[in-house]
């Protein structure tokens, strides 16, 4: 919407006044993924996708290093390109969990992002063998939103195959 780009170019300024690289690259990888969302130029997707790469390169942080790989996993979702978005979204998920300390809240909407495209997939034996594990870590971390995340997924899929008892 015309708002969250206001706020968004704001926060990128802002970033950049504060002298805050990792900030900025944090807004340009959001950037990147909600011009292809609102069917920006692909061209101009590219070129903002390839300045956050750049900053995050330099920056050497796995937080931004998986935020990059889910920032383009979701530019391919958007256009309906289920394997790529699937390997960067798998990446995303392989980084915030190896790299990084306590990335709930990342690891929560990656891999709910991850189960949505396996469902336009039609992959539900891949989605059951997902959902007890991410279930799992979220109850484990006191994750109230990723546990109502994937009991929700999950009772979805069963209705999506007719288990209107079992979701």
């Amino acid at each position: 919407t015309i708002r969250s780009a206001d706020f968004q170019a704001r926060h990128l300024l802002l970033a950049l006044d504060a002298g805050e690289p990792r900030r900025a690259a944090k807004v340009l990888c959001h950037e990147a993924m909600s011009l292809a969302v609102l069917g920006a130029p692909a061209a101009r997707v590219a070129a903002v996708d390839a300045q956050a790469a750049t900053l995050v390169r330099r920056l050497a942080d796995p937080l931004l290093d998986a935020r990059l790989a889910f920032s383009r996993g979701m530019n391919h979702a958007n256009v309906l390109r289920a394997g790529p978005a699937r390997t960067l979204l798998d990446e995303a998920e392989r980084i915030l969990v190896e790299r990084c300390r306590a990335p709930w809240y990342d690891l929560a909407l990656v891999r709910y992002w991850a189960v949505q495209i396996l469902v336009l997939g039609d992959a539900w034996d891949e989605i059951d063998r997902r959902l007890p594990r991410y279930l799992a870590d979220a109850r484990a971390h006191g994750d109230v939103f990723a546990v109502v995340d994937c009991t929700l997924q999950s009772s979805r899929g069963l209705i999506a195959r007719g288990d209107l008892v079992g979701a």
